[in-house]
């Protein structure tokens, strides 16, 4: 345990309190800010149908900030709020939720955005699903899946990713993320490749999934699960905000990881 020496002759100890689902934050005396490590939710990991695949889901944003708690009374509360992970995408195909938010007070890290269902937008031929974007402000991105001769391109928030013919999905940036995750390799012909590795996240948390294949799933990092090949993406692991992996074939694409919230002070 930590110690330092206090002006009147005293000593401070360093107090941590890490929360892995709702709670509150009680303000002791003689405590004016408070150092948080936030991480939100992760992506879920798209889904997929036939010989299609699923692209993995965005790591949830990665916050660290000090927070002054000098508005809320001695003795009382600050809410907290963990951010479940993004539901994973069916074998309709769908695209994976976006991860939720998780917050201390007033101060939030995003979740992750949902990694693109294999054969979901009919606009691109010939490319893997889109991976889920990174929470702001250090998620990673999503894996992109693997492509085949005949596979769309999947979506991301609405805006459709349009690699050249017969390749993998790019990793997708969501909330103005600043990681990017890895691409599906080249296809040859109209054969499946391996899926695109999750973008890495900060300190060991908010990694992306990996995309999905037919092959070989791309691997999650820090805490996004693994996609499918072939079969379901795995889930992100729990408390990491890991975007879940995208399915490969038609299975479904896994849920993202849920966030953490680690509050500490001296006192």
């Amino acid at each position: 345990m930590s110690a330092i020496s206090g002006g009147g002759g005293g000593s401070k100890t360093l107090q941590s309190q890490a929360f892995t689902a709702n709670g509150t934050w009680t303000r002791p005396a003689g405590v004016n800010t408070v150092s948080l490590f936030l991480v939100g939710g992760g992506g879920g990991g798209g889904g997929a149908n036939g010989s299609y695949c699923g692209g993995g889901g965005g790591g949830g944003g990665v916050v660290t900030a000090s927070y002054d708690v000098t508005g809320t009374p001695i003795g009382s509360t600050i809410a907290v709020t963990i951010g479940a992970g993004g539901v994973g995408g069916n074998n309709s195909p769908t695209s994976g939720a976006v991860g939720n938010a998780t917050a201390f007070g007033t101060l939030q890290a995003r979740g992750g955005g949902g990694g693109g269902g294999g054969y979901s937008a009919p606009t691109a031929p010939s490319s893997g699903a889109t991976g889920g974007g990174s929470g702001w402000l250090a998620g990673g991105g999503g894996g992109g899946a693997a492509g085949n001769g005949s596979q769309p391109n999947g979506t991301l928030s609405g805006v459709v990713t349009a690699p050249g013919p017969m390749s993998g999905g790019t990793g997708g940036f969501g909330f103005a993320g600043p990681f990017l995750g890895g691409s599906g390799a080249q296809s040859a012909g109209t054969s499946n490749q391996a899926g695109g590795s999750g973008g890495v996240g900060m300190s060991g948390y908010g990694g992306g999934g990996g995309g999905g294949s037919t092959v070989a799933g791309g691997s999650g990092s820090n805490g996004g699960g693994n996609g499918g090949a072939p079969g379901a993406g795995s889930a992100g692991t729990p408390n990491s905000g890991g975007g879940g992996g995208g399915a490969g074939g038609t299975y479904s694409g896994g849920a993202g990881g849920s966030g953490i919230c680690i509050v500490s002070w001296w006192g």
